[in-house]
């Protein structure tokens, strides 16, 4: 068993020439003496200029190496040798140094990026070296950029007289970076938690709409699911060049597109991104994901039927029930299968709330108020506390729900 425990990580971004140059110290646990290769993902793009513990260490870089991960298809595999006679360590201190451009993405969610407007750096470019399967990390990374940028990211951010230092002290599974010229700060909320707003532009309507409704859904989020052990938020509002690819969620981390008609589906693509901080506990590569994506749509779902009324939330569930016809289970989806955005996103939330009519609203919020608590990660344990909660019948009912 292998383990992430920690990243050190020194960045420099050129972004006039959409290169990045990195230095790191992967701090990991290795569980069994018998370990023979480490793997990650890493930009196509980038050379690699050593790997180091205790020495030298011999590694595989080459293009038939690809990624296996269907959100970092511009990654190859780098494949990390280990000798018999490296220091069985528990703990292995693995050093890196690569550089090269980020650019010509080839996979079409082009949300990664190095420019002069705006760069942004995260899992799905493979900028730093990352296992999915090696579990969740803490880190600490020195930000080097020209004079001119402002950089914001996952984490706590503090600009120092070597650069920008970001550090992030609770586990996570990404390392979200992002720089522009033009970004400015606003504060949306001041505590419980505080809601801090980055942007490159925005009118004052959209920014009051983020305000009022993001406080009215951390409040309702908060009721339903329990308290989120972040206290701090960071949202970010996406330029309009960059809208095309979407925003997405990490632990305290927000990024949204802008939206000029403030109506029901641009709330309930919102209440989507928030309920993602109590939702983003499930492998993202697998099936499992359901427990991500279904659960904050659905959670949304819910939020518009507090918010906009029973008619409204019916007309989005006859709106999705129609597209879910013959398509394959959730239990066993391929990540990468042409339908699994259809199911994650459709066929889940409609599992869900035939879940809740089956045994009713009250208690259908005890049970996802249990599975946040315990940070649910594998469906296994969701129906654990179904058969807890409700009953063994309706725990195999749905389990045979989720498998046609």
């Amino acid at each position: 068993m292998v383990r992430i425990d920690n990243y050190n990580i020194r960045l420099g971004i050129a972004p006039e020439e959409s290169s990045v140059a990195v230095e790191a110290s992967v701090k990991i646990n290795l569980e069994n003496d018998d370990v023979e290769c480490l793997t990650f993902s890493l930009h196509k793009e980038f050379l690699v200029d050593y790997v180091k513990a205790d020495g030298a260490l011999s590694f595989d870089f080459s293009s038939d190496l690809k990624s296996s991960n269907p959100f970092m298809l511009d990654a190859r595999t780098l494949k990390i040798h280990l000798p018999k006679n490296l220091s069985r360590k528990k703990t292995l201190l693995l050093k890196l140094k690569y550089s090269g451009p980020v650019k010509d993405l080839t996979w079409k969610w082009k949300v990664n990026r190095v420019t002069w407007e705006w760069t942004e750096l995260g899992l799905y470019s493979a900028w730093f070296p990352v296992n999915t399967k090696y579990g969740e990390f803490t880190y600490s990374v020195l930000v080097d950029v020209p004079s001119s940028h402002r950089v914001v990211g996952l984490g706590e951010i503090e600009k120092t007289g070597k650069g920008w230092f970001l550090v992030q002290k609770e586990k996570v599974n990404d390392i979200v970076i992002i720089i522009s010229p033009k970004l400015k700060t606003s504060v949306l909320k001041k505590t419980d938690p505080s809601v801090i707003l980055h942007y490159v532009e925005l009118n004052e309507v959209l920014k009051d709409y983020l305000r009022k409704e993001g406080k009215w859904l951390l409040e309702k989020y908060r009721n339903w699911f329990g308290i989120t052990s972040k206290k701090g938020i960071t949202v970010v509002i996406l330029p309009k060049f960059r809208i095309e690819y979407g925003g997405y969620t990490r632990k305290g981390f927000v990024v949204l597109c802008p939206e000029e008609n403030l109506d029901e589906d641009f709330f309930r693509y919102i209440a989507h991104e928030i309920a993602h901080l109590w939702w983003l506990n499930a492998p993202t590569d697998s099936w499992e994901d359901w427990l991500n994506e279904s659960f904050a749509e659905y959670s949304a779902l819910m939020a518009l039927r507090e918010k906009w009324g029973n008619k409204t939330f019916q007309k989005f569930i006859r709106r999705k029930s129609k597209k879910i016809q013959e398509l394959p289970s959730i239990v066993g989806l391929r990540r990468d299968d042409e339908n699994a955005y259809q199911v994650l996103y459709n066929k889940g939330p409609i599992l869900l709330n035939k879940l809740e009519s089956r045994i009713g609203k009250k208690e259908f919020l005890k049970i996802l108020d249990e599975s946040s608590a315990r940070k649910v990660k594998l469906t296994r344990g969701f129906l654990d506390i179904l058969g807890c909660i409700s009953s063994a019948e309706n725990k195999e009912w749905f389990k045979k729900l989720l498998e046609t």
